[in-house]
């Protein structure tokens, strides 16, 4: 199994477009199929990817937390960048 030339970036990029850290109204939409779309993925090859790279920071802690970090930062600036935007509420 391989993360089908997906970065370890690409990837915190797809994580963080389909998880918030924003509740209730403010929310910000995390729907998958535009995130899907966006990099050309089908389910399927998601999941491969997801696979992979959970994988493979699990065999590396140190890969893991970096990832981390990125992840959350990438997340947040999402957010921050949505509550900016006309249609948040």
């Amino acid at each position: 199994m391989d993360a089908g030339g997906t970065t370890l970036d690409e990837y915190a990029e797809m994580l963080a477009l389909i998880n918030t850290d924003l509740r209730g109204a403010q929310a910000r939409p995390i729907e998958a199929a535009p995130m899907l779309e966006r990099f050309g993925l089908t389910d399927a090859a998601w999941g491969e990817i997801t696979t992979f790279w959970v994988g493979r920071m699990g065999q590396e802690p140190q890969l893991g937390a970096a990832f981390g970090e990125r992840f959350m930062a990438r997340m947040r600036q999402l957010d921050e960048e949505w509550l900016d935007h006309p249609l948040a509420v």
